[in-house]
């Protein structure tokens, strides 16, 4: 590995330890969007842009005579973070556009690092020497994401961070009751976000202890015993972790826990022998609704047959 090259974080750090030779570079050239928006992660890291045009900032305070360079697909400051790259344009660091299909490369000539880039403004290739070369990195899901959805029976979004229950509705809820998220377990995100997130997930928490009581659905899954063969099919298809298999005199047998089940009815669908049936949906209601449904179809039809 070469010292020059760093992450962004790795850049950070060294700043905060006041590393002479990042202050004293006379070159820094960032590359925004490395393993991100691509093929393999197509989502935006988000805290990027806005990190390395902080990093820059500070880069420009600590060395005002240093050349800092940022190569960008998009510039994405959102919200009130686009002062910092208004005030990063003002304090003279340059903004490079270079286009995904062309990124730029990096040779490590005798006189140092070149990084080579096509501009996308300019239609022509520069090339920028650099004593120090930073990498905006993806900021992916921790590997153990993928079990601790498993054990909690949570949900993943396609990309691999944990999925709330409703975007709008209940945004800092997992699908499982009683789980919450907050920070970069649900998605890449700023301190202040991740700060208002776990309030609103702490709310959330404290609203469900103050209770002395919980309310269940109604519709939730029963299980017949004497029907149940222990196969543990529901087990397997339920997505809240709400079936388990207990042992009996005679067997294992599905048991429902009525607080963590939410009466999707995927458990009745598998089940061989019939033995889970949802309440207030059962075969003898639901087969009464469609034969109704069906003879009051019939009765319109006679009518319509009659006027013509």
């Amino acid at each position: 590995t070469d010292e020059r090259v760093m992450t962004q974080l790795e850049f950070e750090q060294r700043l905060a330890d006041d590393d002479e030779r990042i202050k004293n570079a006379r070159s820094v050239v960032m590359i925004q969007c490395v393993g991100s928006r691509n093929e393999k992660r197509p989502y935006c890291s988000r805290v990027c842009c806005t990190t390395a045009i902080k990093n820059a900032l500070e880069m420009k305070r600590l060395n005002p005579a240093a050349d800092i360079y940022i190569l960008f697909r998009d510039i994405r400051t959102y919200g009130l973070y686009e002062e910092h790259y208004r005030a990063a344009c003002d304090a003279g660091i340059y903004f490079i556009r270079y286009d995904a299909d062309n990124p730029p490369s990096v040779e490590a000539r005798q006189e140092g690092l070149v990084v080579t880039v096509a501009d996308a403004v300019l239609k022509r290739r520069l090339e920028l020497e650099a004593d120090v070369l930073v990498l905006s990195a993806a900021v992916e899901p921790h590997p153990d994401a993928a079990n601790l959805a498993q054990i909690f029976k949570v949900a993943q979004d396609s990309d691999g961070f944990f999925r709330e229950a409703h975007l709008k509705l209940r945004p800092v809820e997992l699908g499982t009751d009683g789980v919450f998220v907050c920070g970069m377990a649900h998605y890449p995100k700023h301190i202040p976000e991740v700060v208002a997130q776990a309030a609103g997930a702490a709310g959330r928490v404290l609203a469900l202890l103050a209770q002395e009581k919980i309310k269940v659905s109604g519709a939730v899954c029963v299980v017949e015993e004497r029907r149940c063969i222990g196969c543990g099919a529901c087990v397997a298809v339920c997505a809240y972790n709400a079936i388990s298999l207990r042992k009996t005199k005679k067997g294992k047998k599905a048991t429902v826990n009525p607080v963590l089940c939410k009466g999707d009815g995927l458990c009745n669908a598998v089940c061989p022998t019939g033995a889970i049936t949802l309440k207030h949906f059962t075969d003898e209601q639901m087969n009464a609704q469609i034969e109704t449904a069906f003879a009051d179809f019939e009765r319109v039809l006679s009518g319509l047959g009659a006027e013509r």
